[in-house]
């Protein structure tokens, strides 16, 4: 039961973030003035973390991350609302970019630095939303470690990706990036 609140929540999250980019991915791209093939390596690593959690289930009768049974519907919970936030975050993180929007790192002709809605709150939402996808992914079917595991090798990978998304956007908008850099954090609000 408690596993089924923890599962259908990550299911809501990512069929709204998989509308939400669906459209994006099915557009004919306009042209672009610089692209970043670097950032291919880093999504096949996020794509590792997200074949662990997907990948390494828990045993049937254990519970969520492992917790006491009197904790699992908290964790339960815990997990669905974070897929469903994060689905929304990103839902609106894409809508927000609109045809800007790129699985691969690039700078679309007529590019614009976009510093709103969720991008006020960090610099790239869509990775977090991401990694909050991808943490209640593995609390509602993977165990604990390799949940972290998956975590910390996304997290690696977004910080090679954010690398050269920064330098793609930096080369394009100069000291209003740099301001944006300064004043926004990258993926962890407050964080990082």
């Amino acid at each position: 039961m408690n596993a089924a609140i923890a599962v259908s929540g990550v299911i809501v999250g990512w069929v709204l973030f998989g509308v939400a980019i669906a459209p994006m991915l099915l557009r004919r791209r306009g042209g672009y003035a610089k692209r970043s093939p670097a950032s291919l390596a880093s999504m096949a690593l996020q794509g590792l973390g997200f074949a662990i959690v997907w990948g390494w289930h828990r045993p049937l009768a254990s519970t969520l991350l492992g917790v006491r049974r009197e904790w699992e519907l908290a964790v339960a919970v815990g997990a669905a609302l974070l897929a469903v936030a994060s689905g929304l975050f990103g839902v609106w993180a894409v809508r927000t970019l609109g045809k800007q929007w790129s699985l691969v790192a690039r700078l679309a002709d007529e590019h614009e630095l976009i510093t709103s809605g969720p991008y006020a709150i960090v610099r790239h939402p869509i990775y977090t939303a991401l990694l909050g996808l991808l943490l209640a992914t593995g609390i509602a079917l993977s165990e604990f470690l390799p949940t972290v595991i998956a975590a910390a090798i996304y997290a690696g990978a977004t910080m090679m990706r954010v690398g050269s998304e920064e330098r793609l956007l930096a080369s394009a908008f100069g000291a209003a990036h740099t301001d944006y850099k300064r004043r926004v954090r990258a993926f962890i609000p407050g964080i990082w």
